[in-house]
Formats: structure tokens, sequence, C-alpha cells
């Protein structure tokens, strides 16, 4: 699976201090980019589902809306 480039839209989200220092540790520690990482795995996650039962799924692993 390659990555695209354009086309691109930016986002700004939250995610814990832990998982944030960990994002940050191994895109510095394989050279990557944070944000190649971040869409490799969200791609990877919606393959993995369905749209019908993602929400269920993410909701079991602790996602709700959030206001900051």
């Amino acid at each position: 699976m390659k990555a695209k480039s354009s086309g691109a839209v930016k986002l700004s989200v939250n995610v814990s201090a832990p998982l944030g220092a960990r994002l940050r540790r191994v895109a510095f520690e394989e050279r990557l980019s944070e944000s190649s990482i971040v869409e490799i795995a969200l791609e990877l996650l919606f393959a993995r589902t369905t749209e019908a039962t993602l929400g269920k799924f993410l909701r079991d692993h602790g996602a709700s809306l959030r206001r900051t």
C-alpha cells in the first residue's frame, strides 16, 4: 500500500500524551513522517472493517465525541 501525497487534507487531532510520544519516537527512529504513519494506520484500520461496524468497533475501544 502506497500513501498518496496529492490531494492531501490537513487535519488537527488530539491524542493522549503517551500515544503522541510513541508516534514521535517511531517517526524519528524509523525516519518517517508522523503524518505518513497516521495515514497508513488509518488506511489499514478502514480496510479491516466495514463502515457499518466501524462505529461500534471504535466506541468499544474508547472513541467518543471530544470537545477541547
